[in-house]
C-alpha cells in the first residue's frame, strides 16, 4: 500500500490533480496554474527578501506561493511565476518537461495544507498515474525517470520532501474517460461497440478510435483553445485580456442557459445546445471598459463579432481534422465520448457532427434510432462523473482557492484526472476507507419545566 496515491493532468490551461491519502475515505483535488519559470538561486533570494516581508504577519497558501529548489535552482510554478515575467510562449512546449516541476510543487502543496497533520519527514511512496498528450505518449519513459531523480530530494518552500515512486503508469489525455467509462459500462459491453474518445484541450485535440475494444487510430494535433480560439479573438479586438476573455466566454454560457440535460439510454447527454447571443451577456459585456455609450455599445457588437469569427475558424480546422480520420467510421460507430472544457464551447458543432441534435418535433424513441438522414451518433458527457467531481468540494482542503469546481466546465476538465484516479485504485485494489456516519444520540433531550 502506498502512502499517497494521485493522478496528473499535466493540462496547458492547468495542472489538475486527484489525490487520497491511503487512510482516507475519499479523494480531494487540486488546481494550479500551469505555469513554471526556471530562476537562479541569487535572483530568487533577492526576490523573497524585497518580495515578502509579509510573511511574518500571514502567509498565502502553499498552492498561491508555490515554490521548490533542487540542484541550486529554483523553479516558480503556478500563481508565483506570473511575478517573473514568464515565457508566454511555453504553451506550445513539451508537456513533461515542465511536468515533473508541476508534480513536485503539488505534492508539496499538499502536504503543506495547514489543515493536514502528517508524521514527520520519512521517505514517503507514491502511487502515480499521469496523462500526457498521445503525440507525447512516448516520452513516458523519460518523465517518469526525472521525476523519480528529483522526487528522491528537493526543497518545497524551504521545507525537504522525499518521495519513493512505488507505482507509475501513463495513459494518453483521453485515456482517463475510456478507463472510466470501462469500469461503469463492463468490458463485455466495449468489446461489442465502435467507441470514439474525444478530447478538447486548450492545447491539443485529442482522438482515440476503439473497435470492440482494440485501439484502431490516435492522434493528438495541436488545435487548441488557446491558439485558435482565444488568440484569435484577441487579433480580431484589441485591447482584450486572454485570461479574462477565457472567463468571460464560459460564464457567458452559463449566463446564457445554452444546455439542457437529457437523461437517455446512453447515459446523460447535453441536449439541445446552441452559442449564445454574445453581446447581450453580461459577462461579456463586462469585457468593455469604455464608458461612453455609444462607443460602448459598437465595441460590443464588435467584440461578439470577433468570437463568431473566431469560433467558425476554430471549428473548421477540428472539422478538417475530424473528417481526416472519421469520414469513413461515422457509420460504425456506437457512441462518443467527450471530454475537455472546450469540448462545452463546441457542444453545438459536435452534436451536428455526429448528427445528434434533436429537435421539438422528433419524439424520445426517434432521439434513440437516429434520424433518416444519417445515423445518431450518442454523445457521453460522464454527467455522472461530473457530479461525483462536484461532490470532493465539500470538504475539500483546498476549495477555498478551487471554488470554481461547482462550474459544470470546471468538472469537465477533471473527468480525464478523475477516471484515471479510478483506474489507478483498482489497478493497486485499493480500498477506500469506509467513511464513518456520525452516531446519532439515544437520549433525549429533556423537555424544560413550565412552571404554572
Amino acid at each position: 500500500m502506498a502512502d499517497l496515491y494521485l493522478s496528473a493532468d499535466f493540462g496547458s490551461s492547468s495542472t489538475k490533480i486527484i489525490y487520497q491519502f491511503h487512510d482516507w475515505s475519499r479523494p480531494q483535488f487540486l488546481l494550479l496554474d500551469p505555469l513554471v519559470e526556471s530562476v537562479s538561486r541569487p535572483a530568487f533570494d533577492d526576490f523573497w527578501q524585497r518580495q515578502h516581508w509579509h510573511t511574518s504577519i500571514g502567509s498565502p497558501l502553499p498552492q498561491q506561493e508555490a515554490w521548490l529548489a533542487w540542484q541550486e535552482q529554483v523553479y516558480v510554478v503556478g500563481d508565483l511565476a506570473h511575478q517573473f515575467l514568464p515565457d508566454c510562449d511555453q504553451i506550445f512546449k513539451l508537456k513533461y518537461e515542465n511536468a515533473v516541476w508541476k508534480l513536485a510543487a503539488a505534492l508539496g502543496a499538499i502536504c503543506q495544507q495547514p489543515e493536514l497533520t502528517l508524521p514527520p519527514a520519512r521517505v514517503r511512496s507514491l502511487a502515480l498515474g499521469v496523462l500526457l498528450p498521445y503525440d507525447e505518449y512516448i516520452d513516458r519513459d523519460n518523465f517518469f525517470t526525472f521525476a523519480a531523480q528529483v522526487l528522491n530530494g528537493y526543497e518545497f518552500r524551504g521545507e525537504r520532501f522525499q518521495w519513493s515512486l512505488k507505482t507509475t503508469f501513463c495513459l494518453p489525455e483521453g485515456g482517463g474517460i475510456f478507463s472510466d467509462y470501462l469500469m461503469n459500462s463492463g468490458s463485455t459491453l466495449v468489446r461489442q461497440q465502435h467507441l470514439l474518445v474525444l478530447m478538447l484541450g486548450h492545447r491539443n485535440t485529442t482522438l482515440l478510435r476503439f473497435d470492440r475494444g482494440e485501439q484502431k487510430a490516435a492522434d493528438s494535433p495541436k488545435i487548441g483553445f488557446y491558439a485558435d480560439m482565444l488568440q484569435q479573438v484577441c487579433r480580431l479586438k484589441s485591447g482584450l485580456n486572454e485570461a479574462l476573455l477565457l472567463n468571460a466566454l464560459f460564464l457567458g454560457l452559463k449566463q446564457g442557459k445554452c444546455f439542457t440535460v437529457a437523461i437517455n439510454h446512453c447515459g446523460s447527454q447535453i441536449y439541445p445546445s446552441q452559442h449564445p447571443d454574445w453581446k447581450s451577456l453580461k459577462a461579456i459585456q463586462a469585457l468593455v471598459t469604455t464608458t461612453v455609450p455609444d462607443l460602448r455599445s459598437r465595441e460590443i457588437n464588435q467584440l461578439a463579432e470577433a468570437i463568431a469569427i473566431a469560433t467558425e475558424q476554430y471549428w473548421q480546422k477540428i472539422s478538417k481534422w475530424l473528417h481526416k480520420h472519421l469520414s469513413s467510421h461515422l457509420e460504425t460507430l456506437n457512441v462518443a465520448l467527450v471530454g475537455g472544457g472546450a469540448a462545452i464551447f463546441c457542444a453545438p458543432e459536435l452534436e451536428k457532427f455526429l448528427n445528434c441534435v434533436p429537435t421539438s418535433e422528433l419524439r424520445t424513441e426517434d432521439r434513440i434510432n437516429g434520424f433518416s438522414q444519417g445515423k445518431l451518433i450518442p454523445l457521453v458527457w460522464q454527467e455522472s462523473t461530473v457530479s461525483k467531481i462536484k461532490q470532493l468540494s465539500t470538504g475539500n482542503l483546498l476549495a477555498r482557492t478551487n471554488n470554481l469546481i461547482h462550474s459544470s466546465n470546471n468538472a469537465y476538465r477533471l473527468v480525464d484526472a478523475y477516471g484515471l484516479f479510478r483506474y489507478l485504485l483498482d489497478k493497486e485494489g485499493f480500498k477506500p476507507k469506509v467513511e464513518e456516519k456520525p452516531k446519532k444520540s439515544k437520549s433525549r433531550a429533556k423537555k424544560p419545566k413550565v412552571t404554572p
